[in-house]
């Protein structure tokens, strides 16, 4: 019994290391220190696994040695808002307020020339529900149906006014667009940051639509899910080609998100930020980009608020943040099929 509490003591003294670890992966940079990054993405595992010691060491009769877990866990309070939600949707209406919509639309994939008119009706329905006044879309690039799209979004939505940046971004709405570019850009892939100035009645502002640097592991991912036998060399190379393709997407990541927030600190107007960050509520691009802005989930969400529809569960990816003096009354996410993200919807005020 001695050697087996030993094990289990060295086993926990490993868990809270890495719990640490994973809580600086918010605050440490993947061009510093790449490995942290990964942590990061394994926190919620990391408390599911202080718990189990906790109720293990009470079963063992070695209380003494869950202090350590219980303050990993203490410690997890100050960072509870950004997995779960325990809010409600403010039901009073304001006068100046309108609805954002963020979502990435997999290039379209359901919409065809052919079949644009059947297939639009399962968009509008999302659109009819929501109303945004803002539209921002990711990996829209499906140029075969583009024209058709925005005289939809105009002529059906109001979405009068648009400004398709490059990468497949745009942004739509109802409100003029007095001023736009490019913050950050990729000529490879549909990652990179666009903005646009909007006058909302005597107010102008920002919107910035970003869909930072994908990690595209989903194929390998697939493998190793069906083959979970790590003595298969498939699922090795899939596992190292993993960590091969995170840490570098990390990397990428931090160096635009770094320049994203350097153009956001030199904005003179209230900021909404929308986009797909690719990366959970626990990464230091997310931990960059969020400080000193309100998060419309961890405002107003409730649950896990979940919003990537692939083959990894349970990732919060697509965010909608604003400056602190905009009011955020409801957060929303629609499951639907469309794409392999789901639609995220926010009702604000100025």
């Amino acid at each position: 019994m001695k050697i087996i509490k030993g094990i289990f003591r060295w086993l926990n003294i490993l868990l809270i290391i890495g719990t640490i670890f994973a809580y600086s992966a918010a605050y440490i940079s993947p061009i510093t220190f790449w490995p942290v990054s990964f942590f990061g993405l394994a926190l919620p595992i990391f408390l599911i696994l202080n718990i189990i010691f906790i109720f293990l060491f009470y079963l063992l009769k070695e209380k003494r040695a869950i202090w350590l877990n219980v303050l990993c866990l203490a410690i997890a309070v100050l960072f509870l808002n950004r997995l779960i939600g325990f809010n409600s949707s403010n039901a009073s209406l304001s006068p100046s307020e309108f609805n954002v919509l963020t979502y990435n639309a997999l290039n379209f994939k359901e919409l065809t020339k052919a079949k644009f008119d059947d297939k639009i009706k399962d968009y509008q329905s999302i659109l009819e529900e929501v109303k945004p006044a803002i539209f921002c879309i990711q990996e829209g690039v499906n140029l075969a149906v583009l024209p058709q799209f925005n005289s939809f979004l105009k002529n059906n939505n109001q979405l009068t006014y648009n400004y398709k940046g490059t990468f497949g971004l745009s942004i739509y709405s109802t409100y003029p667009i007095i001023n736009k570019d490019i913050v950050v850009g990729s000529t490879k892939r549909t990652n990179g940051c666009i903005f646009a100035d909007l006058k909302i009645d005597t107010t102008i502002v920002r919107v910035y639509n970003l869909h930072l640097e994908s990690t595209g592991v989903s194929e390998e991912a697939e493998v190793v899910i069906d083959n979970p036998d790590f003595e298969n060399e498939a699922t090795k190379e899939s596992v190292k080609n993993i960590i091969s393709i995170i840490k570098k997407a990390n990397q990428n990541r931090a160096k635009q998100v770094e320049k994203i927030v350097n153009h956001v600190q030199s904005c003179p107007y209230p900021v909404i930020i929308c986009g797909d960050l690719n990366d959970t509520p626990f990464s230091y691009a997310y931990h960059t980009l969020s400080q000193n802005m309100k998060d419309s989930f961890s405002e107003r969400g409730n649950g896990l608020g979940v919003t990537y529809n692939g083959p990894i569960p349970g990732l919060r990816i697509d965010y909608i943040l604003t400056s602190p003096n905009i009011d955020i009354h409801s957060h929303e996410v629609f499951p639907s099929e469309l794409s392999d993200h789901y639609p995220v919807f926010s009702r604000i005020s100025l």
